[in-house]
């Protein structure tokens, strides 16, 4: 599935922790998840291992069997004897359900650590052994916090992959999928091992960039791009939190004005550009969405801002753009103009009189640092 699609959308649930809810409180959910169309369904084992995992196999075989839906079964090593994954692996064997995600799970400090399984590697191998099951696992590129060093943890991840594993997931696949809580925690595992900027530039922006070609080819629409924005977004404020628990300035490179232009009310562009250059130690003074062009200029002359950054999503406010570059010109501002969003093309930009056409959030950017320095 993941080689044959530009872009995989699932869902992913948890076992209720009473005894016999799942027919009552989750499988009428499942069903209605699945008019939108997921092309997996992810069960969990359940926080701590306190979930049998039974439990998910029963599940996971009313997705695959009940609504037809692909489903992956998660299994951890804590507090899992290797006679109880066996019988998990036969009945999800049996139901047909063929994808399994390999995890250590949650230390419970209150229930007795299982010796079975010490690492997701283990299980994973025991796994594939069986046959017949596609294995998943989990990857810390940046290093788990858990983890002696990065280098170590790279060690864990080779094992996985020699273990069986076919695939893994990381934080970008946090962003692609719009998940903010997983986004937002992995990203504070992300800063155990490496830098802001780091995690910025290796990871985040990658991802949205990602999400953006998506999005131009036709193959995300606009809720998931809003979906990933906000899992980026979550990312990013663990980021800032990180900077300002350092003492450092994230601002402090030079201002520079955003504003979606007079007419449109489309702002997700720009809000992923104006995080971005926040984060790269620029001061972003964001006037919003439906902006006049002597508001701009307003603030322009007010600020005396040397760059100004405008977005337009719809064909119908592109004149807007134009006179609100017209309105700078007119001011005797000298100020460089940068202008973006999915209408707008190289030659349509120069057209209007912006000095810089920013494709995407990264894009922009590199204008910055051209313009500012």
């Amino acid at each position: 599935m993941f080689q044959q699609k530009p872009c995989v959308f699932s869902v992913e649930v948890f076992p209720p922790k009473k005894a016999g809810a799942a027919e009552e409180t989750l499988y009428p959910v499942l069903r209605e998840l699945c008019t939108l169309g997921p092309d997996y369904i992810s069960v969990t084992y359940g926080a701590g291992g306190g979930t049998a995992g039974q439990s998910t196999a029963k599940i996971a075989s009313y997705i695959k069997n009940g609504l037809h839906v692909e489903a992956l079964a998660h299994l951890t090593c804590v507090n899992s004897t290797r006679v109880q994954v066996e019988e998990t692996l036969t009945r999800l064997r049996e139901d047909n359900v063929e994808n399994v995600l390999a995890l250590r799970g949650d230390i419970n400090p209150d229930l007795p650590r299982r010796m079975d399984f010490l690492h997701a590697s283990d299980l994973a191998k025991a796994i594939a052994q069986t046959g017949g099951f596609g294995v998943a696992g989990a990857c810390y590129p940046e290093g788990h916090v858990e983890s002696p060093s990065l280098k170590a943890d790279v060690e864990s991840l080779r094992y996985k992959a020699e273990a069986g594993v076919s695939h893994l997931i990381t934080l970008y696949d946090a962003v692609l999928q719009g998940l903010k809580a997983a986004a937002a925690q992995a990203a504070r595992t992300a800063l155990q091992a490496k830098s802001p900027e780091e995690l910025v530039n290796e990871v985040l922006i990658p991802a949205l960039d990602t999400v953006g070609a998506g999005f131009e080819k036709g193959v995300l629409f606009l809720p998931q791009l809003l979906q990933s924005a906000g899992a980026a977004q979550a990312a990013f404020e663990v980021v800032k939190d990180a900077i300002a628990a350092s003492g450092k300035k994230s601002g402090g490179k030079g201002k520079i004005i955003v504003a979606t232009v007079k007419g449109d009310i489309h702002d997700i562009g720009k809000n992923i550009v104006k995080t971005l250059l926040e984060n790269y130690g620029y001061d972003v003074l964001d006037l919003g969405r439906d902006v006049p062009a002597e508001t701009v200029v307003k603030a322009a002359q007010e600020h005396g801002v040397r760059l100004v950054g405008l977005s337009a999503l719809m064909t119908t406010t592109l004149g807007s753009m134009e006179e609100t570059i017209c309105a700078l010109r007119r001011a005797g501002l000298s100020c460089r103009v940068m202008v973006g969003g999915a209408v707008l093309t190289p030659e349509y930009a120069m057209h209007i009189g912006a000095d810089y056409y920013a494709k995407d959030a990264k894009q922009s950017v590199d204008i910055a640092r051209e313009v500012l320095g």
